[in-house]
């Protein structure tokens, strides 16, 4: 997952004030969310904070987990029923059969927030010097490899002639100077540190081909849809107003320090830079995904991305 944080404390959060029982005619009034220590579902957290969720009739409760894998489990389980995933493995678990769709979009990536990154003593001095180095990513096949692939073919580079290390993210720093790695691939708050020590940008994961690249998002089960109709679209609406609070930079600061949340400290919660935060679902953003998964292998079968989107007339 992009932009994976430490959390220090789990627990549970709900919209500040309870929604009214039926408020509206809705299914069910409480909706239960998978939280995660991740920027790029920081628009939920926002949502919650503001209230905006009370304003659709709904009473947002959400679950904390340390990692995707718990969330997921607790997704399938019911135990919640939003779910949060980045969409190279959304895409694929809807590809495999399973059937979500895509409630609300999360993160679109932005220059300075994911990125390849060298000590500045490094010999690497440009994206042509990185073919034949080893680099360290968070997951291999998915985000940030499929990401730096599209780069490195926008640069005329084979992707096949650079090698792929799995290493955690807060570990990446540490990997590069004890020379496992040839360079790592960064991202927010570990981008910023990384800089603040030292490290220097070869190539940025958002950039040219990638510009604007989705990276995250929020889903529901269709049988939730299907016996919550008028809730899943309150739902969507709800989000979408998450998403615009968000984009106020006060708002992002200020979640990003609950203990809840990432508990980051105020000075790195003022300085990283964060994602932006999209306001509906674009199909075309998504396809984009779903296209460049198609020509890394990631992807066999041919999805279209308005099928695997919410609609409320759907």
């Amino acid at each position: 997952m992009v932009a994976a944080l430490t959390l220090t404390a789990c627990g549970s959060g709900d919209d500040k004030a309870k929604a009214p029982a039926a408020a509206g005619g809705l299914e069910t009034t409480e909706v239960k969310a998978m939280g995660l220590p991740f920027l790029d579902q920081t628009g939920l957290h926002v949502g919650i904070d503001k209230g905006v969720f009370k304003t659709e009739g709904l009473n947002a409760v959400t679950t904390f987990f340390t990692d995707s894998r718990a969330g997921s489990t607790a997704f399938e389980s019911g135990e919640v029923d939003l779910g949060f995933a980045n969409y190279v493995t959304l895409i694929q678990n809807i590809a495999n059969g399973k059937k979500l769709k895509i409630i609300s979009e999360g993160s679109l990536g932005k220059p300075g927030i994911q990125a390849v990154l060298v000590p500045d003593k490094s010999p690497i001095r440009s994206i042509k010097d990185l073919q034949g180095k080893k680099i360290a990513v968070a997951v291999l096949k998915n985000v940030q490899p499929l990401m730096l692939n599209a780069v490195l073919r926008a640069n005329s580079i084979d992707p096949d002639k650079v090698t792929y290390v799995p290493i955690p993210v807060p570990a990446t720093m540490q990997a590069v100077e004890a020379g496992q790695v040839d360079a790592a691939a960064f991202t927010e708050p570990f981008t910023t540190q990384a800089l603040g020590k030292g490290f220097r940008v070869v190539t940025d994961l958002a950039s040219g081909p990638t510009q604007n690249w989705p990276t995250a998002g929020y889903f529901v089960k269709q049988e939730w849809i299907d016996k919550n109709p008028k809730t899943a679209a309150a739902l969507a609406r709800a989000l979408s107003k998450a998403q615009e609070a968000a984009g106020d930079r006060t708002n992002v600061e200020k979640v990003l320090q609950l203990p809840t949340f990432t508990k980051m400290d105020a000075k790195t919660a003022s300085t990283i830079k964060v994602v932006d935060f999209p306001t509906t679902v674009s199909a075309e953003r998504i396809q984009r995904v779903i296209d460049q998964m198609k020509v890394e292998g990631l992807l066999q079968n041919d999805l279209k991305a308005a099928d695997i989107i919410f609609s409320p007339s759907k």
